[in-house]
């Protein structure tokens, strides 16, 4: 069910596919939707240290301004250690794993919702890649 949902918002799975090809770590999406006036979806993810979540904060920005996506507000760049992306309809946080691991934000997010995918789930549905 949720990844029909995903697949009709080409710009999250442009999304989740930047974090893949960045290698982000424990990748889970959220459909807020329903339960938020803030967005219809959140995506969290890890990098391993500051050069890496700055490097997937950039690449997502790359990306989204190519779709003519941009975003409408940006906290923690200038720390990386927790930079989040808020393209109004879709809220992206990357983290570094102490951060997350204290804020659990997921965890507050997933009460409030019946649809979410870890990065495992997301990948099995994915079509194999022809090398």
């Amino acid at each position: 069910m949720i990844f029909e949902a995903i697949q009709q918002e080409p710009h999250l799975l442009s999304i989740l596919n930047l974090m893949l090809e960045t290698k982000a770590e424990n990748i889970r999406v959220i459909h807020t939707g329903e339960t938020s006036t803030v967005s219809d979806w959140t995506v969290i993810c890890e990098g391993t240290n500051f050069n890496h979540v700055r490097a997937i904060a950039m690449a997502i920005k790359q990306e989204m301004k190519q779709e003519d996506q941009y975003v409408d507000h940006t906290e923690g760049q200038d720390h990386n250690r927790w930079i989040l992306l808020d393209y109004l309809d879709i809220v992206v946080h990357i983290m570094l794993p102490e951060l997350r691991n204290y804020y659990k934000i997921e965890a507050f997010l997933e009460e409030n919702s019946q649809m979410t995918i870890t990065e495992e789930e997301y990948q099995k549905l994915l079509p194999p890649k022809n090398y």
